[in-house]
């Protein structure tokens, strides 16, 4: 097929309707640095500032040369990617379209050979249209809180003619079936490990338009174990099918519907608008895109409500258009009534029922809280199966994780494009005005190791669910948008942190892993530790007789192992053993951080676990325990005394950090007179602190520290001249001094104030042992105190 590429110089019409202004198409005004109304200084909190801001209707010319082939033959111009367009040829308008999501084919009059004037209009200010209702702008095909609303052409632009563009047949695959809830391709069950893509490209604002940025994206997926990507609330071009059809990674795509409602005409509530959008929208992606292999679930939107009938007879329609494609109503619809259609081939949800969750956090807004949120012991033995056997057809966690990181300042330098993070940049200095830049990294850093080992929770948890079908991530990457929700082990740009690697990573997110259960990851000396070993293995590869190894690591040095034989390794989830591992053989000293290890050919998996001793609680002797400060209490301190003030004039603690963005729940909270989240990011601890000694800690927060923070009071320290011994790191948005405890120097004497009621949780271990760290450090008569 012969074209004429009209990629190249264009030029736009300026405000006084002349066309002076260059522009290298594919692109947009944006990229192309074109402000009709001058740069946007306002800073933007919600999501990324644009800072060349177009919301209107641009006028792009171009001179074309017809030369004898295509002279006097009907023409066909066809464009990729754009917005609602008119084309004008010599002056005349010659064709419109409002595709958004696949590519624009323009029928034109024959035009005679010679030089001819292309004028294209591309309006991006959509919501003006009958046809496109404003509640769109949410969803990730246009918001400002991802790739924006741009204008511009993205993509392939040619003419040709008409009739030689080869029009794409439906042609139905089948290797995706479902059987028993389950999703087989080709006869091989598969489980989905996913990362949602939300638009989110800040260097351009505009996703990438080319099959290898498509493959250099799904091969990060694979580096970190992943093998599908959820497109939420928008379709990517067609490069991004032919990638992940050459990559192996299954795709699900969804309109732009974020939270609206639809229903059946009849019903006063109905809005046509929004029905023939997802209608016509919905049948021109699955003709276009639908016979690429990687493309395998189709949803109509995120978090859509209104009359489930509505729903279901729209998904009955889109089903006649390709049987081939699992289709659903859309993504964690009804998330407070959870249900799915009968016509639904697939639920992707974040509840089966109402407290019935499949993920293990979520926000105030949407109680219970997740298993990781709550004050129940940490550990490895549990999972969803009680929840995923109420659904009746393949079940998928939705939007799993959205645990939060402390912003890397740096990364500001990385915004080179049209788009600014005005929130990163109040975030440092906010930190410069509260005496604590100093800390951002060690914020940065500890929180987001606590997250990691959160994600590793929370993906194990499914992995061991044999009733799931998998797990959509939000995210692997972050998402700047909605008040800057710093979720991802990779920022936004899809760089490692720095916080974890993909080889660790991979140990717990990948097509095998080695799965240990155990009931708790802190023990007493003398405890017997039973682990329980499974394997997940979704790999072309049986481990049957093969050798897996278990063992128990202190400081290094192996002190107690376990082989075993697998007798299953076949494709699927399986049991493998039971050991034990007994602690009073393999401690020598009072406490101390162990390594429960699993091998099994290169395939390996780690945990650290705590064995305390089994002391009694210390008789405080001469050491004052306070609940309330009296003036005998502080001559008593003044006078040389020693101190312990268990203060509960603060905030209920807990061990995750804050979900998605504390800013946004927090108004959600608020606004539904609904109590709002701890909003804390982990401990920056001062591990060397003599207080310590007898507390095997590193800096951040592992599992011995969940017990105790998700049972104690976190204390506002901003205006208190102190030693903060445990700070809890607070949210970029608040960023308040936080304490869970500290030291003051008071006189002759020694104050540790702190959120703790040791007395109330020593039947818990790690109260106790703290305790007694505490009162070792107050008991020692040759200390000399700061």
């Amino acid at each position: 097929m012969r074209k004429i590429d009209l990629a190249g110089e264009w030029l736009i019409r300026d405000t006084n309707d002349e066309y002076t202004i260059d522009i290298k198409l594919p692109s947009t005004t944006e990229l192309s640095k074109i402000a009709f109304e001058g740069i946007n200084y306002e800073c933007e909190k919600e999501h990324l500032r644009r800072l060349y801001y177009v919301n209107r209707n641009i006028f792009y010319k171009k001179q074309i040369y017809i030369d004898e082939y295509f002279a006097d033959r009907p023409l066909e111009i066809n464009l990729e990617r754009s917005k609602y367009t008119k084309i004008y040829i010599d002056g005349e308008l010659a064709s419109f379209s409002h595709d958004t999501v696949v590519m624009q084919h323009h029928k034109i009059k024959r035009l005679t050979r010679g030089m001819h004037e292309l004028i294209i209009a591309i309006d991006n200010n959509l919501a003006i249209h009958e046809d496109f209702d404003e509640g769109f702008l949410n969803g990730h095909q246009y918001t400002d809180h991802t790739q924006t609303n741009w204008n511009g052409i993205m993509g392939q632009m040619y003419i040709c003619v008409d009739g030689e563009r080869k029009e794409k047949e439906i042609m139905l695959k089948d290797n995706i079936t479902v059987k028993d809830n389950k999703i087989y391709d080709n006869g091989k069950r598969i489980s989905l490990r996913g990362n949602l893509d939300c638009a989110i490209y800040p260097r351009t604002g505009v996703c990438p338009f080319t099959k290898e940025e498509w493959k250099d994206i799904f091969r990060i997926y694979i580096e970190y174990g992943m093998n599908h990507c959820r497109f939420h609330s928008w379709c990517p071009p067609e490069c991004a099918f032919e990638a992940a059809d050459e990559l192996g990674i299954y795709l699900q795509v969804e309109m732009s519907a974020f939270a609206m409602e639809l229903y059946k005409k009849g019903d006063r509530r109905y809005n046509p608008t929004i029905y023939n959008y997802f209608y016509n929208n919905g049948s021109k992606i699955l003709k276009e895109y639908g016979n690429h292999k990687s493309f395998i679930i189709f949803a109509i939107g995120n978090e859509l409500k209104g009359d489930i009938k509505a729903f279901e007879e729209l998904v009955s329609e889109l089903k006649k258009i390709r049987s081939d494609i699992l289709i659903t109503g859309g993504a964690n619809n009804f998330l407070e009534q959870p249900v799915t259609g009968v016509n639904d081939d697939i639920w992707i949800t974040m509840k089966t029922a109402v407290g019935s969750n499949i993920r293990g956090s979520f926000s105030n807004g949407d109680l219970p809280l997740g298993r990781l949120q709550r004050k129940e012991r940490l550990s490895t033995d549990w999972d969803y199966e009680r929840e995923a056997a109420i659904s009746q057809k393949p079940l998928i966690s939705h939007e799993t994780g959205q645990y939060e990181i402390c912003p890397d300042i740096t990364e500001e330098d990385k915004y080179i494009g049209p788009l600014v993070p005005d929130e990163l940049k109040d975030y440092g200095a906010r930190l410069i005005e509260r005496g604590r830049y100093d800390r951002w990294k060690d914020y940065f850093v500890n929180s987001g190791r606590l997250t990691a080992f959160l994600y590793k929770n929370e993906i194990e948890a499914i992995l061991r669910t044999d009733g799931l079908s998998g797990f959509q991530l939000l995210g692997l990457n972050d998402f700047p948008g909605q008040g800057m929700a710093l979720v991802g082990i990779l920022n936004s740009f899809y760089e490692n942190k720095g916080i974890i690697s993909a080889k660790e990573w991979r140990e717990f997110c990948n097509d095998t892993v080695i799965l240990l259960k155990f009931d708790s990851y802190v023990y007493e000396k003398g405890d017997i530790i039973k682990v329980s070993a499974m394997l997940y293995n979704y790999s072309d590869i049986d481990y049957t007789s093969k050798d897996m190894y278990i063992s128990l690591k202190y400081g290094g040095r192996e002190i107690a192992k376990s082989l075993v034989k697998v007798t299953d390794g076949s494709r699927g989830l399986h049991r493998i053993c039971e050991v034990s591992f007994d602690t009073s053989e393999c401690m020598q000293t009072e406490t101390a951080q162990l390594r429960l290890c699993a091998s099994m050919d290169n395939i390996t998996n780690h945990y650290d676990i705590f064995v305390f001793s089994n002391e009694p609680a210390k008789n405080p002797g001469d050491i004052r325990i306070i609940y309330k400060v009296t003036d005998d209490d502080v001559r008593f301190v003044e006078d040389g005394g020693k101190a312990i003030f268990i203060d509960y004039n603060g905030f209920d603690g807990t061990f995750a950090t804050d979900f998605w963005c504390y800013d946004m729940f927090r108004k959600a909270c608020e606004a539904a007179g609904k109590e709002v989240a701890p909003g804390t990011m982990g401990l920056y601890v001062n591990r060397y602190h003599d207080i310590l000694a007898s507390f095997p800690t590193d800096t951040y927060a592992k599992a011995q520290w969940q017990q105790i923070m998700a049972n104690s009071k976190v204390l506002n320290v901003n205006r208190v001249r102190c030693e903060n011994i445990i700070e809890v790191i607070d949210n970029f948005n608040r960023c308040d001094y936080l304490s869970l405890m500290y030291e003051q120097k008071i006189g002759k004497g020694i104050l540790i104030t702190t959120g703790c009621d040791f007395y109330k949780h020593m039947d818990k271990i790690e109260f106790r042992q703290l305790y007694n760290s505490v009162i070792n450090y107050l008991s020692d008569k040759e200390r000399i105190y700061r």
